[in-house]
C-alpha cells in the first residue's frame, strides 16, 4: 500500500454501517424535527425536511413524523452533497430560528438514530458560551426498535426531552 492510499484510508469511514439519524429541538412549545445525512466523510449534516409541530401535538402525528424523518435518512452520493447542504442561514430559515446561540441556549435537544434495530436517544448540553452543542456522554439511552410500537418509542424520546429539558432548566 501506497502512503496516498494509506493517507485515504485514515480519512474513510470505518465500515459501512448504515445509521439513520434526526436531530430534535424542543423550543418556545415547539418540536422541531432535522432530517440528517451522512456524508461520504462520516460525518453528518442536518437538512430538510425539517418539521415543526406544536408542543401539544397528537403523539401519532409526532411519532409518524420523527419516522419518516429516520427514514429519509440516508448516506449521501458526492454528487448530491450540495444539494442538501443548507448553509449556517439556510438552516436556521428552516428551523426559523434567529441564530444557533439562541437556539441552543432556549432548547432542549437531542439525535435519535436508528442503529443496529436499536433506537439511541443521544442527549446534548450547550457548550463553547452557547455557541454550540455537544453530546452529553452521560445522557445516552438506548431501546429496540419496535416497529408495531412506534408510539412507545415515541414517548421514550419525549420522556428524554423533557428530562433534559428539566435538569438544564430550560
Amino acid at each position: 500500500m501506497n502512503l496516498i492510499e494509506k493517507i485515504f484510508n485514515l480519512f474513510k469511514p470505518i465500515g459501512n454501517e448504515s445509521i439513520k439519524s434526526i436531530h430534535i429541538f424542543k423550543i418556545n412549545g415547539k418540536y422541531k424535527v432535522a432530517t440528517c445525512y451522512k456524508l461520504d466523510s462520516g460525518i453528518y449534516i442536518s437538512s430538510h425536511p425539517v418539521t415543526i409541530l406544536p408542543e401539544n401535538v397528537e403523539l401519532e402525528k409526532l411519532s409518524e413524523v420523527i419516522f419518516r424523518s429516520l427514514e429519509e435518512s440516508r448516506m449521501l452520493k458526492i454528487s448530491e452533497e450540495d444539494q442538501f447542504y443548507l448553509g449556517t442561514k439556510g438552516y436556521l430559515k428552516s428551523l426559523k430560528e434567529k441564530s444557533f446561540k439562541n437556539l441552543y441556549t432556549k432548547s432542549s435537544s437531542c439525535a435519535v438514530s436508528l442503529k443496529n434495530n436499536c433506537i439511541v436517544v443521544q442527549l446534548y448540553k450547550i457548550a463553547y458560551n452557547g455557541r454550540g452543542l455537544e453530546e452529553d456522554k452521560n445522557k445516552c439511552y438506548e431501546t429496540a426498535f419496535l416497529e408495531d410500537n412506534l408510539l412507545e418509542m415515541t414517548n421514550f424520546i419525549i420522556d428524554k426531552l423533557t428530562l433534559n429539558e428539566k435538569l438544564n432548566h430550560i
